[in-house]
């Protein structure tokens, strides 16, 4: 993932000469940092190995998550439900927490993104993927449990600006003038 570029800008001054023959410049040094960033990231879950470890010793719930000009499906707000806390992922708050006993949360089977190894962006059997958010054109997922009806909410796509193109309507029996009058298109029939 490529960062915003740094700029580090470094003055000083330079002088040459004693008292009044004594002439100064300053300098000014610029430096531009392109950073590059690859960000993994893990989450580590017991493995009962038929022990039967409670579910309070494994793992993480997903209580949603929240960033700019998005609420957290869970809440209605850019919070985290109680007893649940923020963890920062990329430009998002992912909320996490340990309750079990609170079935309306669904089991977290961890992330992957664009960037993870192809052998290991997947989820887990009984798990299902689903787009957090989308970094420098690289999706990120979280996996949840597949017998879970997710309440995550698809972003609004904002369509741009659309204008008619006045030359689509031409019926092409019929005899038509178009142009451009004062930036504005014109569609007349000529006779």
């Amino acid at each position: 993932m490529k960062l915003p570029d740094r700029i580090e800008k470094r003055s000083h001054k330079e002088c040459k000469g004693w008292f009044f023959w004594k002439t100064c410049t300053d300098h000014v040094d610029v430096k531009i940092f392109h950073d590059v960033a690859h960000i993994e990231s893990y989450i580590c879950q017991a493995n009962d190995g038929g022990r039967g470890i409670g579910l309070a010793e494994m793992g993480y719930l997903f209580g949603g998550f929240y960033g700019k000009n998005m609420t957290n499906n869970f809440t209605g707000a850019m919070t985290c439900p109680d007893q649940f806390n923020k963890h920062n992922l990329f430009d998002i708050v992912v909320c996490l927490g340990r309750d079990y006993w609170d079935r309306r949360f669904s089991e977290l089977g961890g992330f992957f993104s664009c960037q993870t190894k192809k052998e290991d962006a997947s989820c887990p059997t009984g798990f299902d993927q689903h787009l957090v958010t989308t970094v420098e054109g690289c999706d990120v997922y979280v996996c949840l449990e597949t017998n879970v009806s997710m309440r995550l909410k698809l972003p609004l796509i904002k369509r741009p600006p659309f204008e008619r193109d006045p030359f689509a309507v031409i019926n092409g029996t019929e005899n038509m003038e178009a142009g451009f009058v004062n930036e504005t298109s014109q569609l007349n029939k000529s006779e």
